[in-house]
């Protein structure tokens, strides 16, 4: 299966990587692809999930274009992964990005060597459907009279087959998809597949759309569709019934849009299309964009390696913190203890990591700034401690540098990164941002994304808004009952599979017992059970992306050649389009710079003490 979407495609699919890799496993096929729209901000995952399945990724994007309408393009190489990458961020700037990102097909195609890529087009919304039918009246009109189709296939065929022509020429690779299943459904892809057939190609293939795991996920993908438009199932209906929503009809009419198996396809298409199906994963090379951290050099100032240059560093801190502070008789705690962890910096590769983040620190520091003391596991490094990173001891406060960082996560494959979080205050984070970019180039600097999930709370108020369970007041009653995921982070790790809905049922039997409960053998029970459990489906699914609070990366390279640059949902600034862990998997490294209020204001309690003194 070719375009399976994930819930990187926000509201659009409730599949996950794993979903789609093993499922596709489970029906026998020996490689599946993601197709999210505009986004390849799950490739990451989903090539880890596929590997893990031991079947080939194929990875590519629906990338919607400036009139509306999409093009799918699978990447046959590395080559074509690094295109694909341009291309979604010029859809991402300013000018293109419009509720979505988009790109105009001349600009698509400037962009990119077609060679390199595999291009589907011919289902409803692609570009050939765009075409051929040019209205939304025409196109209820075939929901109504199928007569029409003819007359349609008929007077749109020219059309058809000047723009197949075109696009032949354009890709080496390209496939026309056709719809045998939804046409009692949904009537109009019975009018696309006609005019595909009458242009008597050899390039159709069977439908490979998924924006859910299985058949019976299409109720639950139905709420998500409701949460996009802002409405409930009833209203959507009453929409729909009144001809005004062409892009859910084909959703809620049917509940074909899971993934297929091989016998399936086979029983509802010709050979031809079939066979050009299972050929398609020859075309395609392995694609490589997983990698260890690529830091970038951190120039020395005596020209030295940076483990000598980090080790001298903790020297000097050894003769300013440690020789007149410290009882003589414990100096050999602290040196088996800086040794140990400078031997399992070195041994990581990581000294440029450490060096990077005290030239920023004592920078600001030296300016005047407040820098925080110490945050989280990273106040259990000595080097941390000796470099100026950190202003506490950890062998004094017996804090243990294991827990910050233990060189047993790393693999042959995948060198774990220390997290390293470093407060400031708000209004000198920016000024620390640009520092970075200044120092090692603003094309390989920049913020992340992150992505708002429907967690506990909010999933199960959908779940019951969209299907008008009850009323808001009744929602508001269920919803403080249940806890915020941030307060249980450490209690649902716990968990096989974390659930912030299932941990409140399981840890306050009572508290949910009017709407929900869990009975002796685990099941639930109750006037809500069916929304509960459709909800707790559901957690998790991505609903919106934005900017990383804290998050900073910085490459050895241009980051628009390693990520896909996405427009930050707050203002035209680009920031790297992927979380923070597909991040560091591609060889990007991640910095936490955090703004913290309160060192504001005991910087300005400070100013105005010294100032009255």
């Amino acid at each position: 299966m070719l375009r399976n979407h994930s819930h990187y495609s926000l509201l659009h699919s409730t599949s996950w990587s794993n979903d789609i890799a093993s499922i596709c496993k489970k029906h026998g096929w020996g490689y599946a692809g993601i197709t999210d729209m505009s986004s390849v901000s799950g490739c990451v995952n989903f090539i880890k999930s596929c590997k893990s399945q031991e079947i080939l990724p194929i990875i590519g994007s629906e990338l919607i274009l400036d009139n509306g309408s999409r093009v799918t393009l699978l990447c046959k190489n590395n080559d074509a992964w690094t295109s694909l990458l341009k291309i979604i961020s010029i859809a991402n700037s300013p000018e293109n990005f419009n509720e979505t990102p988009r790109i105009s097909f001349d600009d698509l195609i400037q962009n990119i060597n077609c060679e390199n890529f595999i291009c589907i087009d011919g289902y409803v919304g692609s570009l050939l459907f765009s075409k051929v039918m040019t209205s939304d009246e025409c196109i209820f009109d075939t929901l109504d009279d199928e007569g029409i189709t003819n007359c349609l296939v008929e007077n749109h065929l020219q059309i058809a087959k000047d723009h197949v022509k075109q696009m032949r020429n354009t890709f080496e690779s390209y496939f026309l998809e056709i719809n045998n299943i939804d046409h009692e459904s949904y009537p109009v892809t019975k009018v696309m597949s006609s005019i595909v057939k009458s242009l008597n190609t050899d390039i159709t293939i069977p439908d490979t759309s998924s924006f859910y795991p299985e058949r019976k996920d299409a109720v639950d993908h139905r709420v998500l569709i409701c949460t996009k438009l802002k409405t409930t199932m009833k209203k959507l209906d009453q929409k729909i019934a009144e001809k005004k929503d062409l892009e859910s009809l084909k959703f809620i009419r049917s509940s074909n849009h899971y993934i297929k198996s091989f016998d399936f396809l086979k029983d509802n298409y010709d050979n031809i299309s079939v066979e050009n199906l299972t050929n398609i994963p020859s075309l395609i090379d392995s694609i490589e964009i997983l990698s260890k951290p690529k830091l970038p050099a951190f120039k020395t100032p005596d020209a030295s390696s940076e483990d000598d240059y980090l080790k001298q560093l903790c020297r000097n801190g050894w003769r300013k913190l440690i020789m007149d502070r410290i009882d003589p008789s414990k100096f050999d705690a602290y040196k088996d203890r800086v040794l140990k962890e400078l031997e399992v910096i070195k041994k990581a590769n990581l000294a440029g990591y450490f060096l990077i983040v005290q030239d920023y620190v004592n920078h600001f520091r030296d300016l005047g700034c407040l820098v925080g003391p110490a945050r989280g596991s990273g106040g259990g490094s000595l080097v941390c401690y000796l470099t100026g990173i950190t202003l506490i001891d950890p062998i004094e406060y017996g804090l243990l540098f294991e827990r910050f960082y233990n060189e047993g996560r790393n693999t042959e494959d995948h060198v774990s990164l220390p997290d390293i979080d470093v407060d400031f205050p708000p209004d000198y984070r920016d000024d620390v941002i640009q520092y970075l970019k200044d120092k090692y180039g603003g094309s390989r600097v920049c913020q992340m994304l992150t992505f708002g999930k429907l967690a506990g709370r909010s999933i199960i108020k959908e779940v019951l808004r969209v299907n008008e369970s009850c009323g808001f007041e009744q929602m508001n009653q269920i919803t403080e009952k249940i806890p915020n995921e941030a307060a249980i982070s450490d209690l649902l790790e716990e968990m096989d599979n974390p659930s912030v809905i299932r941990w409140a049922l399981e840890n306050d039997k009572n508290a949910l017992i009017d709407y929900c409960w869990l009975d002796d053998d685990g099941n639930l029970q109750g006037e809500y059970a069916k929304a509960f459990e459709q909800a707790m489906r559901m957690e998790g699914i991505f609903k919106t992306q934005g900017k990383h609070a804290a998050g900073v990366v910085i490459a050895s390279d241009d980051l628009q050649e390693i990520c896909p640059m996405v427009k930050s949902s707050r203002s035209s600034e680009q920031i790297a389009g992927m979380e923070m862990g597909d991040l560091e998997a591609i060889g990007c490294v991640k910095f936490d710079i955090l703004g913290v209020n309160l060192l504001k204001k005991i910087s300005e309690t400070i100013h105005e003490v010294n100032n009255e003194l």
